[in-house]
């Protein structure tokens, strides 16, 4: 598992490893209202969790014709459906209340 955080959520997940990962645990700021973030300021805080199955998304690549390499395009589909803070939209993981209330103080 790899577990990353990202100060804003946008369409593209870096999955660059040189070992196979399973899965990919993404802690997202907001999301990105524009392709810039040029002279955007990144707080640090947790807006939302994701849980990915690394080999899902990357089968689903080719069909997008996306270019082959370390990022992957993410689909608003694919992040409500890895959602599992605030949310939980994704069997894999349930979070429970108590990590729910910890991962809140990082909210914006």
């Amino acid at each position: 598992m790899n577990i990353e955080w990202i100060s804003t959520r946008h369409a593209r997940l870096d999955l660059s490893s040189s070992l196979p990962i399973d899965f990919h645990l993404v802690f997202t700021g907001p999301r990105a209202l524009s392709l810039s973030l040029e002279g955007v300021a990144r707080t640090v805080r947790i807006d939302g969790c994701h849980l990915f199955d690394t080999r899902e998304l990357l089968t689903r690549q080719p069909a997008r014709r996306a270019k082959s390499g370390d990022a992957v395009t993410v689909s608003a589909e694919e992040w409500n459906a890895a959602e599992i803070f605030p949310g939980n939209h994704n069997p894999l993981l349930e979070v429970d209340p108590q990590a729910q209330r910890l991962l809140d103080l990082f909210g914006g």
